[in-house]
């Protein structure tokens, strides 16, 4: 039985943690409503695309067109040189950090817009607005695994890939994706409605989040120089960004770094691929619960402001 709430602002808990300890009720919103989540999804899937004359192949073609593109700059023209060559190794590690990173990206920009580009569908008391910043979350994650379909082509035309029990933990990565930019969009969305210069600032945000991430650089790298100004610590402060633990599981399910030396593989992969894992499922337990705090302790006043 599908269970509605009415809003007030006179008897509404606007205790944020009222709601986050209540965030276990999201999956039940979520199971029952999954129809009209599913219907979401594939609107905003399919609306991206509408009117070019390739329609959803573009979901394939972008990533194509990004990774030659990554590949002939990084992998050839300034990749590291080897004494056999261009180290072409080097345009994988950097094009499977893009590729997640940009869905990040993409999914919490969307997100954030989520209610106040909705206003029509929140000023109605029944509907279940917690689903729309969840909605560009899945729409990211679908568009994630074909990306990563290019990267598995990529890799087995080039080599660089290792494809063992590891894959296993992909699934699990993208549940942990999902869990981690929804959190992320409940929270964006709701503060959204309040102050309209969260979007500009969140996009100077995401420009610098991009470079603290682990995408151009190698950890052990980083280390190395920051050691050198004496400055060691900063490289252990970079693995609590919490894009940091995602960006490199998805490296090692798929086996990139594995032909590093095995000095070097532990320098830039400090933590097993298991570990990474759980600290993203774990980054995504805690966006989830704040998010979906924030968001349902404000929700009775997003009418009156969107």
């Amino acid at each position: 039985m599908t269970t509605t709430e009415h809003y007030s602002a006179e008897t509404a808990n606007t205790s944020l943690l009222h709601y986050a300890a209540r965030t276990p009720e999201y999956a039940r919103t979520l199971r029952e409503r999954r129809s009209l989540l599913w219907n979401f999804v594939h609107r905003d899937l399919l609306g991206r695309f509408k009117g070019s004359l390739f329609g959803v192949f573009w979901v394939l073609i972008q990533p194509i067109f990004l990774f030659v593109v990554y590949f002939a700059i990084f992998g050839i023209l300034f990749a590291p040189r080897l004494e056999e060559g261009p180290d072409k190794l080097f345009a994988l590690y950097m094009f499977s950090g893009i590729l997640i990173f940009t869905a990040i990206q993409e999914a919490t920009n969307a997100s954030l817009t989520s209610i106040v580009n909705n206003a029509n569908l929140v000023k109605k008391v029944k509907f279940p607005c917690e689903l729309m910043p969840l909605v560009p979350a899945i729409v990211a994650a679908a568009v994630l695994v074909v990306g990563c379909l290019v990267l598995v082509v990529a890799g087995l035309l080039i080599g660089g890939l290792v494809f063992d029990a590891r894959l296993l933990y992909f699934p699990v990565l993208i549940v942990a994706f999902v869990g981690m930019t929804g959190g992320m969009g409940l929270l964006l969305a709701g503060a959204n409605v309040f102050v309209r210069d969260i979007a500009h600032l969140y996009r100077i945000f995401t420009s610098a989040w991009f470079f603290l991430s682990p995408i151009f650089w190698r950890l052990d790298q980083v280390e190395s120089k920051f050691s050198e100004i004496g400055m060691g610590w900063l490289s252990y402060a970079l693995m609590l960004n919490p894009a940091f633990p995602i960006v490199m599981a998805q490296r090692q399910v798929f086996g990139i770094g594995d032909s590093l030396p095995p000095a070097e593989y532990a320098a830039d992969f400090p933590w097993s691929l298991t570990t990474n894992v759980l600290v993203s499922l774990a980054w995504a337990v805690f966006f989830l619960v704040v998010g979906y705090g924030f968001f349902k302790s404000r929700r009775h006043k997003f009418a009156d402001l969107v």
